[in-house]
């Protein structure tokens, strides 16, 4: 009994402590919850805030955005309807086919306005142009108006189909990027020198269209019908010929590295010499003279129209025959001024060999006396490139009259599109002659041999 009351005497006041405890903690945890909860109460006002006004500047963005487009359509269409417009009136109050000035003026019109507009609007403004007969190449001569140049205008990407007719279509040098022309037409078209990358033909018929010199990578043709049509020194790397046809193709030249094309299609293709195939490696080289009159030049008895010179030549002149040739020579240079006569031969035709780095020249000549021969080139700029090829300066032309062959082989340097050849008559102070023959120049270009 009295352990009991200990007991009980000190268990009161530990109770008592615990509980003032617990209500101490409670009173804690809500004066912590009061406090998150008055501060949780601006935050999510400024939270709600922040994303109404987040809202409200994207719903003004967007609303600025569409806006700004339509104001961009409307701008475009303004454009598009007053170049329409200042063209028709032209056409009915100029006589077109005679006023080349009337022409240069639709041309400047059309590519500043081509500039300002999207894909769709070029479409009906080329469209327009088209069926204006501006566009459209005759050499049949069935409408008397001339082509309008539209070299250098922007016609990327538009898109063209549903069987649409451009036959005799003229848009050579332009811009056709990413362009599509499928299920269309395009016989005896042409567009010669133009950017068409990326550019559609599928599914269209194409018949004596010219790509000379276009180019053309990754192109899109397709399960279309490419009829005695023209890529001469096109660029079709990795151009698709999938399931086209390619009877009478001219690819002369062409650059067809990684191109999807089969080997029968390679076959039944008119022409293919100077082209690089699929695989990197190249088709027949043309190893032709380039040279015009080049073999029989002292059998004329005028000067040839391939050759020009800034005097008279041919008061000069006279034949020294042999029993197996007759030469052209000068006699008494001394009494003379220098006297050169000169041709001009484009390489377009190697461009892609000559990029390649795998072209290789032959140079040869018969010189006697004082003759000699200069080769320059040049690049597509107009640009000298590489060193001058001579020949015809042996000392051995001099210490006898016999006409000696002489010849240099060498590489063709990068880019050359064009070489000047000249041949010099021209009185050397320590030459024992006093004349100067030559004939049977030659210039030709092989691939070069890998070792």
């Amino acid at each position: 009994m009295p352990m009991f009351s200990v007991k009980t005497k000190y268990a009161q006041p530990q109770d008592q402590q615990h509980q003032q405890t617990r209500q101490k903690g409670s009173r804690d945890c809500h004066d912590w919850l009061t406090l998150l909860i008055s501060a949780l109460v601006p935050l999510m006002i400024g939270i709600f805030t922040v994303v109404i006004t987040i809202q409200q500047q994207s719903s003004a963005d967007r609303q600025r955005q569409q806006e700004q487009q339509q104001a961009d359509s409307l701008q475009k269409e303004r454009i598009l309807s007053s170049c329409l417009d200042d063209i028709a009136k032209l056409l009915l109050t100029k006589e077109v086919s005679t006023d080349n000035k009337t022409l240069l003026y639709i041309r400047t019109r059309t590519l500043s306005s081509l500039r300002k507009l999207d894909p769709e609007r070029k479409y009906h403004l080329l469209l327009f142009l088209y069926e204006s007969q501006l566009l459209q190449y005759d050499k049949t001569k069935r409408h008397d108006r001339l082509t309008l140049n539209l070299a250098g205008a922007d016609l990327n990407y538009i898109y063209i189909t549903k069987l649409k007719s451009f036959n005799n279509l003229s848009l050579p040098g332009v811009y056709l990027n990413n362009a599509s022309f499928i299920n269309c037409q395009l016989q005896h078209s042409r567009f010669a020198d133009s950017a068409m990358n990326d550019i559609r033909f599928t599914n269209s018929f194409l018949l004596e269209t010219r790509f000379s010199r276009c180019s053309l990578e990754r192109a899109d043709f397709r399960n279309t019908t490419l009829a005695q049509v023209s890529f001469k020194s096109a660029i079709l790397r990795h151009a698709d010929f999938t399931r086209a046809w390619t009877k009478g193709a001219d690819f002369t030249n062409a650059d067809l590295d990684g191109a999807l094309i089969t080997e029968q299609q390679l076959q039944e293709a008119g022409l293919l010499d100077n082209a690089r195939l699929p695989n990197g490696s190249f088709a027949k080289i043309q190893e032709k003279n380039l040279v015009i009159n080049g073999e029989n030049f002292g059998c004329h008895t005028e000067l040839p129209s391939s050759w020009s010179a800034k005097v008279d030549v041919i008061k000069a002149f006279q034949h020294y025959r042999s029993s197996l040739n007759c030469y052209f020579g000068i006699a008494n240079l001394s009494s003379l001024d220098p006297i050169s006569i000169a041709q001009s031969i484009a390489l377009t035709d190697y461009s892609v060999l000559i990029d390649s780095g795998k072209a290789e020249y032959s140079f040869s000549g018969l010189f006697g006396g004082n003759a000699y021969a200069k080769i320059t080139f040049f690049t597509s700029t107009a640009v000298k490139a590489g060193k001058n090829i001579m020949i015809g300066l042996d000392d051995r032309q001099n210490e006898t009259e016999a006409i000696l062959f002489q010849h240099k082989l060498g590489a063709i340097p990068l880019d050359t599109r064009q070489l000047v050849l000249i041949i010099y008559f021209e009185k050397i102070p320590e030459g024992k002659h006093d004349f100067a023959v030559f004939d049977n120049v030659q210039f030709s270009i092989k691939k070069k041999d890998m070792i």
